[in-house]
């Protein structure tokens, strides 16, 4: 089972997924908070997974954004050193993949919404499980308009709990980029080298 999070006073997030037998990833919970520190939420979605997978032996793999290395700025958690530390006391130990842009983020989401050969996707949301989410993908996380009827080049990141959520999505696929068989953006393989033709006395031909 993956869990994505993404900290923050306003609107905490986490998401829930696994990934099924035909390597598509489902997503199926998700944990939205409002102003909660992250310890409070944190507990919050241990509680909830308790609840969901009761006896889940095997544990969680857990991503998140290198941000939650940044030292907090609310005033209920300077105490803290990082949202990272929370989490490790709370038994907790999530990675994340450093380099990896807004945009690359969700180029990866997008190859997972491509139909495959199959005739299904290699993204599933459970409605009920998860509906900010799927708010998000209705509407509610765009590319707000400017003048000239012309678009903005990132999603309004401001615009919570909708940019939480899906910033979760995109350090999930990161994350787990390589295990769905996704491309990285702009990933060039290395050249091969090509094979020397050789004539008489063993020197490589020109």
């Amino acid at each position: 089972i993956y869990r994505a999070w993404d900290f923050g006073w306003l609107a905490p997030a986490c998401l829930i997924a696994q990934i099924d037998e035909k390597d598509r990833l489902v997503i199926l919970h998700e944990v939205v908070g409002h102003q909660e520190t992250t310890r409070e939420f944190a507990r919050r979605v241990i509680d909830r997974c308790a609840q969901w997978f009761p006896g889940h032996g095997p544990g969680y793999e857990d991503f998140c954004d290198p941000a939650g290395q940044q030292q907090r700025s609310t005033s209920s958690e300077k105490s803290e050193a990082r949202d990272i530390d929370i989490l490790k006391t709370l038994g907790i130990h999530p990675s994340w993949e450093w380099g990896w842009s807004r945009k690359d983020g969700r180029s990866l989401v997008h190859q997972l919404m491509v139909i495959r050969t199959d005739g299904t996707p290699s993204l599933y949301v459970v409605p009920n499980g998860a509906p900010v989410l799927l708010q998000g993908f209705l509407g509610k996380y765009v590319y707000p308009p400017r003048k000239g009827g012309m678009a903005h080049d990132e999603p309004d990141e401001g615009n919570h709990p909708w940019s939480d959520i899906h910033a979760c999505l995109r350090y999930l696929v990161t994350g787990l980029y390589s295990s769905l068989g996704l491309r990285r953006p702009g990933y060039a393989p290395p050249p091969q080298e090509t094979e020397l033709a050789y004539h008489g006395y063993g020197s490589p031909r020109r």
